[in-house]
């Protein structure tokens, strides 16, 4: 579980060009690994430009890679840094802190994980078809689990890669074993990751359960798909190229939609 969420963060390390950060790059990822490094307590911003590797970087990276008992203290920041870093992080704060880096330059889709019931397949696919035209990648148990995975492992699996979960609120899968268990997985994420990841999606007027009256519920009872869309991708926080579609997105999503 560990290592997938290390995943998730160690993008924002990295350059888009090249595989090792060293003296003279300017990037996004040289201003990350500085943000990081002084939350550690092993370096300050220095110099005029934050986004340039520059000597003092240079120096607090050697001095982390000693810390951490890196086999390489070169002052460089590799696939074994990167890794080293986000570990670091990820064990002081979870993921909780990655909204207060820059966005990774190396160009990874937002990703969303749908947990519904069967009997509301018609308004996920069209849900999924959306997001997916909007360069959102989408896990569904139809296309994403491998045959003969375990499927409770699977869940788990697809719920730590995943940005956001949206769970298809309905009378259908309120009452459901799978939904309600991959509603469980995702609230344990969030306790080991300290970030909020469970979205509804409301189907109908199905009241959401007690224990989470804060919880962000997206109305999709009577709004079209296209807002209902808009509202995911805000809760994402990417900027989405928007491509042509070619379905009608002010058709209703809920119940009564045909």
């Amino acid at each position: 579980m560990e290592n997938v969420l290390i995943g998730r963060i160690e993008p924002y390390f990295r350059h888009p060009d090249h595989d090792v950060l060293k003296v003279g790059d300017r990037s996004v990822a040289c201003k990350n690994v500085r943000q990081v490094l002084t939350w550690l307590g092993l370096s300050r911003h220095s110099g005029d430009d934050p986004l340039l590797f520059d000597p003092p970087l240079f120096q607090s990276v050697k001095n982390f890679q000693e810390n951490s008992g890196h086999r390489n203290v070169d002052g460089r920041v590799g696939p074994g840094t990167r890794t080293l870093l986000a570990t670091r992080l990820f064990k002081s704060s979870g993921l909780s802190k990655l909204s207060e880096l820059d966005g990774s330059e190396v160009k990874v889709l937002p990703t969303v994980f749908i947990s519904y019931a069967w009997l509301d397949t018609h308004p996920v696919e069209k849900l999924e078809q959306w997001l997916r035209d909007h360069n959102v990648e989408v896990i569904r148990d139809s296309e994403s689990f491998v045959g003969g995975q375990d499927i409770k492992e699977a869940i788990r699996t697809a719920v730590l890669k995943a940005d956001k979960v949206l769970a298809i609120w309905s009378l259908n899968s309120s009452q459901r074993e799978w939904p309600i268990f991959e509603q469980y997985i995702s609230e344990e994420v969030e306790r080991q990751t300290r970030t909020r990841q469970l979205i509804y999606v409301r189907l109908d007027d199905t009241p959401l359960k007690a224990t989470d009256p804060h919880r962000l519920a997206i109305d999709a009872r009577t709004r079209t798909l296209k807002q209902v869309g808009d509202d995911i991708l805000k809760t994402l926080g990417f900027s989405v190229e928007r491509t042509r579609v070619d379905y009608d997105p002010d058709e209703p999503i809920g119940v009564g939609a045909v």
